[in-house]
């Protein structure tokens, strides 16, 4: 996938090694992360029908993916909720890492997004509540997911901006 590109898919890195960046068409693009096998990429385009905010890069020659369409990753998390509960600590983990490098500037969106309902929530939020939550109320999940893939878009831009 690639930056500023619509999309409307994720992709679970089945094989190999990703790295996602940030101007890729430089000759030094920004690595943000390096991905395993088992994590889901993409996830922000595919839950907010927004255009992608970096790029993938291949590390490993052995690369494989699984692409999800909405309708595959509605399916997917019904029937393994560990991939949207690994995919919810995903956004959760890069959210809060967002926030440790807001510059003081943001210091209003950080209290906002703390006190945030959702927010509180997630942060208490055990692996059973979750598959309870997937099992009985599959939209109301997507929300989390919707609320932290939301969150984390701004941090980027708010962070991504302070360079």
């Amino acid at each position: 996938s690639t930056e500023k590109e619509e999309g409307d898919t994720a992709y679970l890195l089945l094989q190999g090694m990703v790295d996602i960046v940030r101007d890729a068409h430089l000759k030094s693009p920004e690595q943000i992360a390096r991905l395993r096998p088992g994590v889901v990429f993409g996830e922000m385009s595919l839950l907010e029908n927004k255009p992608r905010n970096a790029s993938v890069i291949a590390a490993t020659d052995d690369v494989i993916v699984l692409e999800l369409t909405k309708y595959n990753f509605l399916s997917i998390i019904d029937y393994d909720k560990e991939i949207a509960w690994n995919l919810l600590r995903t956004l959760l983990n890069r959210t809060e890492s967002g926030i440790q490098a807001c510059p003081f500037s943001s210091l209003a969106f950080v209290t906002n997004f703390k006190s945030n309902s959702y927010y509180l929530q997630l942060q208490r939020m055990t692996r059973e509540q979750f598959y309870d939550i997937i099992s009985h109320d599959q939209k109301y999940a997507m929300q989390l997911l919707k609320f932290l893939s939301s969150t984390l878009a701004q941090l980027n831009e708010v962070n991504y901006q302070k360079k």
